[in-house]
């Protein structure tokens, strides 16, 4: 059975569809990859208000442990929060990478 996930209008609801930029450490050689939500970057992939200050494809910053996990998706992870849990847009150059 395949998943199809459903990001429109409805099922929103004031929130918005992050895909985690998850980081890795490094410690005593051994690389460790942080739960999506203890992350707080990501790139937005759905979101209700097209005109609002959030578009889709903008790198956000987001509060530690925000939303609820989908769980993989096509092998992806996703976490859909509140919009009020957002916290910045990284505007850095160079952040879109991952």
């Amino acid at each position: 059975m395949k998943i199809k996930p459903i990001f429109n209008s409805e099922t929103l609801a004031g929130r918005v569809v992050i895909e985690p930029l998850l980081e890795e450490e490094t410690r005593n050689d051994i690389v460790i990859t942080l739960h999506p939500q203890e992350q707080n970057r990501g790139r937005v992939i759905a979101t209700v208000d097209e005109d609002g200050p959030v578009k889709v494809g903008d790198i956000v910053l987001y509060k530690a442990f925000a939303g609820t996990i989908t769980g993989a998706i096509d092998g992806k992870n996703y976490i859909i929060m509140e919009e009020t849990d957002l916290l910045a847009i990284d505007e850095r150059p160079n952040t879109n990478t991952k």
